[in-house]
């Protein structure tokens, strides 16, 4: 059995890896443009870099899944958790979210406690932190779901949910009235498709199906490098066709979810020693955006130098994250020491 969990974890650290590439996958999408060529430019955060969230979601969905199944409770302990580091985040990006409100939209003063609680529950205080009441949505509703209804019933439901959500990325290609006019009056209420149910629920279900089904998924291991292949082929022919057509964003890739799934089954098959650097990486996501701010104070512009300020940001992103590795660490230590 020990054997066993060692070459279990062993296993894991390839996605370790992956993780971090996607961690910093999300950096990119976040600085300015990366390339000159604009057609390049959206090749590269249009459509490879909007793998990051898709695999982050699945990856997070099979772990609690796993751990659930030998830890009971661990569910509720775990959203507990997420809960709790997200409000102390949510909190510590407001005055960015605050200037952000200042310089984009004329929002009455008595308004802005109405914003705080839409940006808490729905968008984030600041923009990348959307994805965690998301994740917390998804992750319950999948947990909740699965077991009551067979995966191909939630595939399904889900899968439609997220088709409507890429109504968004292929916008331009909507005809006047009929589904334009769902969509417009979705947009109007809503925002954006890029939610918990239209969104992220997709790749959870999927986190927990290759959690329950493992077995019968490793003996179709050979298989994985086609589908990346073939999938990443469709990624890239489908940011073709999206590219100047006129979309809103480009969040929701019908590719993504095939590629996504096998990414990940991909990763969980092979091993690599993991780095130690993973333990600062779990932050780049919270952390980064405050470097991208400093990066810009620095340059007194926005992000328009591509390469020299995206690698500015990753190093000052990884310098907060070890700073607050390590502080944690010393934190941890005094504590421990008084027991």
């Amino acid at each position: 059995m020990e054997f066993v969990q060692v070459q279990r974890i062993h296993k894991i650290s390839r996605l370790q890896w992956m993780q971090y590439g996607a961690a910093l996958l999300v950096i990119c999408v976040h600085c300015g443009p990366i390339l000159e060529n604009p057609a390049y430019n959206h090749l590269l955060k249009g459509a490879l870099c909007r793998v990051a969230v898709p695999f982050f979601a699945l990856s997070t969905a099979f772990f609690v899944r796993e751990k659930s199944r030998w830890q009971p409770g661990y569910f509720r302990t775990y959203m507990r958790s997420l809960v709790k580091n997200y409000l102390v985040w949510s909190v510590a990006f407001l005055p960015l979210g605050m200037l952000w409100l200042q310089q984009n939209l004329t929002l009455p003063l008595y308004l802005y406690p109405a914003a705080l609680l839409v940006g808490v529950f729905y968008t984030g205080t600041f923009y990348h932190l959307w994805y965690i009441p998301a994740l917390l949505l998804a992750l319950w509703l999948g947990h909740f779901l699965v077991g009551k209804f067979p995966y191909k019933v939630l595939l399904s439901g889900f899968g439609c949910l997220y088709l409507f959500g890429c109504m968004e990325t292929y916008y331009g290609f909507l005809p006047e009235g009929g589904m334009k006019v769902v969509v417009d009056a979705y947009l109007q209420l809503f925002v954006t498709t890029r939610n918990g149910l239209l969104f992220v629920s997709i790749f959870v279900v999927l986190g927990f199906l290759i959690s329950d089904y493992q077995d019968q998924l490793h003996k179709l291991s050979s298989y994985y490098s086609w589908g990346l292949v073939v999938s990443m082929a469709g990624l890239i022919l489908e940011e073709r066709l999206i590219f100047g057509s006129g979309n809103l964003d480009s969040n929701f890739l019908i590719s993504l979810v095939p590629l996504s799934f096998c990414l990940f089954l991909w990763g969980l098959a092979g091993s690599q020693q993991a780095p130690r650097i993973k333990n600062c990486s779990k932050y780049y996501y919270f952390i980064h955006p405050y470097a991208i701010f400093v990066v810009q104070q620095i340059t007194q512009q926005e992000m328009t130098r591509g390469w020299e300020q995206f690698l500015l940001v990753v190093v000052i992103t990884h310098g907060m994250s070890w700073l607050l590795v390590m502080g944690k660490g010393k934190l941890t230590g005094r504590y421990l020491s008084r027991l």
